[in-house]
């Protein structure tokens, strides 16, 4: 009985090692694959879009609209 238990239990642990394995294997490149691009893409775009149209939109409408 104390055999079977104590086999058993080493068991569970081998397969606790391949799931760290796949895990690091898994967060790695979708870690800096999805933050990488999302946040640069994101923040790049959208800020230098939102302030740079507006001031340059502006600009050129209000100076061929006063001529």
């Amino acid at each position: 009985m104390n055999y079977e238990v104590g086999k058993w239990g080493s068991g569970g642990s081998g397969g606790s090692g391949g799931s760290g394995e796949f895990q690091l294997k898994t967060p790695t490149p979708q870690h800096p694959n999805t933050p990488t691009p999302q946040h640069p893409n994101t923040l790049t775009p959208q800020h230098p879009n939102t302030q740079h149209p507006n001031t340059l939109t502006f600009n050129p409408l209000n100076e061929r609209f006063i001529p």
